[in-house]
């Protein structure tokens, strides 16, 4: 329990002596002091003991009882029920009364931030709007969004950032993971902000989005052998080689990526001798020429035919197929 916490706690357990069990009676003979069934109801007397609406009116300590409108008593509570953790929430139900939270709720605003996170980050547990925003003149941010960093508290809170932070790696611009993939975008492609591969499938998540790919998703077309646009490299390849896993020619020189990997040309690169006008062999022959003709570009007058009953720029594929780990 944080140091936050204890002090609460120390406070709620003073306090709901006298809120529980209502007008404080003293031992000496002094007049007790009639606490106002609405304030009790305020703190969720009868819910914290699972107890019906009981319309509290007044509690006496002296009696270990409360009053109702209808004569009914509720029960006398041990000082266990105070530590106890009705919903699981990780505040005990003393905290509970001290934050002004529902005790049977883990989520007693329903923001979907349980109470816990809500006290622990410093956002209001009770309400959804965090209306104490407009107090310090950000009235405009969005009501799940404590530091106005486009980032939801939630979100932050799921991967350890802080939402009343919105500068460095905690901020929309940050990025923890060093992955070229800022907070504000891993939230809108659902990655995650301190992982750069967040689905584990040995593709970086700022490749997998750049090209179009799920990085959310291992399987597939999106995994690291899957090949979308079908030219022969799996996408764990043109990952290592930086070509395009949805464009069969990344540098658009009518030589496909394969072919120009398979005889050492720059796929990336259309000019020179890497470009469908190159002519590296000095044949007479350009690369565009060779890649129509089946012949190698980078040895002059040397078709591709062993007499395999295979043709030879099926034999070129499967021959010369970069050398990278599938």
């Amino acid at each position: 329990m944080s140091v936050k916490t204890m002090g609460r706690s120390i406070i709620a357990i003073t306090v709901l002596a006298l809120l529980v069990f209502g007008g404080l009676a003293i031992a000496s003979g002094l007049t007790a002091i009639h606490i106002p069934g609405s304030f009790v109801s305020r703190v969720h007397v009868a819910s914290l003991f699972g107890q019906a609406d009981l319309g509290v009116q007044g509690v006496s300590v002296a009696t270990g009882s409360a009053s109702t409108a209808s004569g009914a008593t509720a029960p006398a509570v041990s000082d266990d029920a105070y530590q106890a953790d009705n919903d699981g929430d990780g505040l005990s139900n003393a905290d509970e009364y001290a934050n002004f939270t529902d005790p049977n709720s883990s989520d007693t605003d329903g923001d979907g931030l349980s109470d816990f996170a809500e006290v622990e980050n410093g956002t209001d547990p009770t309400d959804s709007t965090n209306s104490g925003l407009a107090a310090s003149g950000a009235s405009s941010v969005s009501s799940s969004d404590t530091d106005g960093d486009g980032l939801p508290n939630e979100w932050e809170i799921q991967y350890g950032l802080n939402p009343n932070k919105a500068t460095g790696n905690q901020g929309a611009s940050g990025d923890p993971d060093k992955d070229q993939v800022t907070n504000i975008d891993e939230w809108a492609n659902g990655t995650n902000p301190k992982a750069a591969d967040t689905d584990g499938d040995e593709l970086d998540d700022q490749w997998e989005i750049e090209y179009g790919l799920n990085p959310v998703d291992s399987t597939g077309s999106n995994s690291a052998r899957g090949d979308p646009d079908n030219d022969g490299l799996l996408n764990k390849q043109e990952l290592a080689y930086r070509t395009d896993p949805s464009n069969s020619d990344t540098d658009a020189d009518s030589l496909p990526d394969q072919w120009e990997l398979a005889f050492g040309l720059n796929p990336l690169d259309s000019t020179g001798d890497n470009g469908g006008q190159g002519n590296p062999d000095n044949d007479g022959y350009t690369n565009a020429a060779e890649y129509r003709n089946y012949t190698n570009p980078v040895k002059p007058d040397e078709p591709v035919d062993d007499d395999d009953d295979h043709n030879d720029h099926t034999n070129i594929q499967r021959t010369f197929l970069p050398q990278v780990a599938k």
